[in-house]
C-alpha cells in the first residue's frame, strides 16, 4: 500500500457530477519506490511502480477481474530492500510503461469516472500526486475503506488490511506488498462487510419514498 508523502502538494478538491454504479466498484492499491534505514539516494522520491485494480459486483459480491501494472517512475532507483518488499525487480520497472500511460489503459478497461473506486489507506493522496506530476487528471472517485470500516463498525484504532480481514474470519490471500493483492483483499473486505450488513435483514422504505441518487461526488480526494 502507498505512503503517504506528506511534503507533495495535493490538488484541490472539486465536484464531480454524475451517476455512480451501485452495482460495480473498484479497489485500488500502489506500491511505490522505497528504502531501507538511511539508503535513499538523493532526489529521489516515493514514486509509483505498482498499481493494482479490482473490479467487483456489488450485488452477487464477487469479483470479476483483477489485475496488477508495473510504472516506470521519472528516475528509477529500485533497491533491494524494495525488490524484497514487493518482488518488483529494476528490470521489470525499466521495461514498464510510465504512469500516464497506464492511467490512459485502466480509463479505457475499467471506466473509473462511473465507478466508487475503494482504497485501504492513503493511495488516493499518492495517484492525485502523481496525475498532479503527470499533468493528468485524477479520473478516480476515491473512498478509503478503512475509514469507513472505522466508522461502521466504531473502531477509535487505525486497523491494518490484515487485521481487518481476520475481523470477519478471512485470511490475506496472495502476497502482502503486491498492490493487486492488496487491491483484492480491500476488496474481500468491503464483500464482507455488505455480507455482513445484509445479514441483519432488508430495509423498510416508506411506499412513497422517492428513488435518489446523489449527485455530489467529491473529485480528486476521498468521498467519504
Amino acid at each position: 500500500m502507498g505512503q503517504l508523502n506528506s511534503n507533495r502538494a495535493v490538488p484541490s478538491v472539486f465536484p464531480f457530477m454524475g451517476t455512480l454504479s451501485h452495482t460495480r466498484a473498484l479497489y485500488l492499491d500502489v506500491e511505490q519506490q522505497c528504502w531501507g534505514g538511511d539508503e535513499k539516494p538523493e532526489g529521489f522520491h516515493h514514486d509509483i511502480i505498482q498499481i493494482g485494480l479490482v473490479e467487483a459486483d456489488l450485488q452477487n459480491l464477487y469479483i470479476t477481474r483483477h489485475e496488477g501494472f508495473i510504472v516506470r517512475p521519472a528516475k528509477i532507483n529500485i533497491s533491494a530492500f524494495c525488490t524484497e518488499l514487493t518482488g518488483i525487480t529494476e528490470e521489470q520497472v525499466r521495461r514498464a510503461a510510465r504512469f500516464s500511460e497506464r492511467i490512459s489503459t485502466i480509463v479505457r478497461a475499467y471506466g473509473p469516472g462511473s465507478k466508487l473506486c475503494f482504497t485501504w489507506g492513503d493511495d488516493a493522496r499518492d495517484i492525485a500526486n502523481a496525475c498532479l506530476d503527470s499533468q493528468i487528471r485524477d479520473p478516480f472517485n476515491f473512498c478509503n475503506l478503512a475509514w469507513l470500516y472505522r466508522c461502521s463498525f466504531g473502531i477509535k484504532r487505525n486497523v491494518g488490511l490484515v487485521n481487518a480481514l481476520k475481523s470477519f474470519g478471512l485470511e490475506f490471500e496472495g502476497r502482502q506488498h503486491d498492490a493487486m493483492w492488496d487491491a483484492y483483499n480491500t476488496a474481500r473486505v468491503h464483500m464482507a462487510m455488505i455480507e455482513r450488513l445484509r445479514q441483519a435483514g432488508p430495509l423498510f422504505l416508506p411506499e412513497n419514498s422517492e428513488s435518489t441518487t446523489p449527485d455530489g461526488i467529491t473529485h480528486h480526494g476521498e468521498v467519504c
